[in-house]
């Protein structure tokens, strides 16, 4: 069923659970602990770690790199973070159509923007997400579900996420990886608090999910007319289970959690690490539903650590969780 509809209070600052604290992020290129990352951080390389990749591209992709860095010349950090990502062998990363990360990056600097869109800050925005998926940000938007799809998408499938930044940016339309869905640009609005990268995709993967249920998204209103019955805020777990399968490559299903099945959600949330994520549906002590991102279990704390759409990331106990918790969206295959 949809999610209730959030009061505008809890939209404009970090989602808590009782017991959740601050915690510290999971260090998205290594894989280890860290403090909470910024936007603009990556991964630790050295001049020659980057020269040597620099002189193993063709001359075509060469071509590219320095044309995107050329764009970046306003943008230090982004163009940085540029070079982590080549040092780092990320740029690579191939979508469904063998295009690396670079080329998309490079479709950017080369065709115009839709709707006006700054080029340089889109390619800033897309790499930074890949760099830092876990700071991807819903802000004040109801759009928890499309943004733990989002930054699961760039953490596991950077190739593709930077397709669909580039080709929904550039071109207006992008395809599912199946080729059933079309995620489109025609709903993007320039809201300040989110970046370019998360306005052209929320707004687009929440269209999806709309759709999924016979109705449509609203990005004026923050709200989805479903075919029949009044609007809601946000979209169901089965939705993000249908939409994740398409944008991510994989099956997914609902694990619905009750009351007399919590020890099968503790063996499910055992599975979660930051590549395999359990995209989890709670309800909040406001009524109110969220979504996010669980990408590991602690076992000697007995807390489960989740990817807040809000940009960080957080832990809290199992069993304060899972009293939270409506459904599990897991990978199935």
């Amino acid at each position: 069923m949809p999610f209730a509809d959030l009061p505008p209070a809890l939209y404009a600052a970090p989602f808590q659970l009782a017991a959740a604290s601050k915690g510290i992020d999971l260090n998205d290129e290594e894989g280890t602990q860290q403090k909470k990352s910024s936007r603009t951080g990556h991964a630790a390389f050295t001049a020659a770690e980057l020269k040597k990749e620099l002189a193993a591209l063709p001359a075509d992709q060469r071509k590219e790199y320095d044309a995107v860095r050329k764009l970046l010349a306003s943008e230090k950090p982004a163009q940085e973070q540029l070079e982590a990502l080549a040092a780092k062998h990320r740029l690579s990363y191939k979508d469904i159509n063998g295009h690396s990360v670079l080329d998309n990056l490079a479709l950017i600097a080369s065709k115009p923007t839709n709707h006006g869109i700054d080029k340089a800050g889109l390619a800033r925005d897309l790499i930074q997400d890949i760099c830092r998926p876990s700071t991807i940000d819903q802000a004040a938007h109801a759009t928890c579900t499309a943004t733990s799809i989002q930054s699961a998408i760039a953490r596991n499938n950077p190739g593709e996420y930077a397709r669909f930044v580039a080709e929904i940016g550039t071109k207006g339309t992008s395809k599912s990886r199946d080729g059933k869905w079309k995620l489109i640009a025609d709903l993007y609005l320039p809201y300040k608090d989110r970046s370019n990268s998360s306005n052209l995709l929320q707004p687009a993967i929440m269209e999806l999910e709309a759709q999924n249920n016979g109705g449509h998204y609203d990005n004026k209103t923050d709200k989805t007319k479903p075919a029949k019955g009044p609007a809601y805020a946000g979209a169901g777990d089965q939705d993000v289970a249908v939409v994740a399968t398409a944008l991510l490559g994989k099956t997914y299903k609902v694990f619905w959690v009750k009351s007399d099945n919590h020890k099968e959600a503790v063996k499910l949330l055992l599975t979660a690490t930051p590549k395999e994520p359990l995209i989890v549906g709670v309800w909040t002590k406001g009524g109110g539903g969220h979504e996010m991102q669980v990408v590991g279990y602690e076992a000697a704390q007995k807390q489960v650590v989740f990817r807040n759409p809000w940009g960080i990331t957080q832990r809290v106990a199992v069993d304060t969780f899972l009293k939270s918790t409506d459904g599990v969206v897991y990978k199935a295959d």
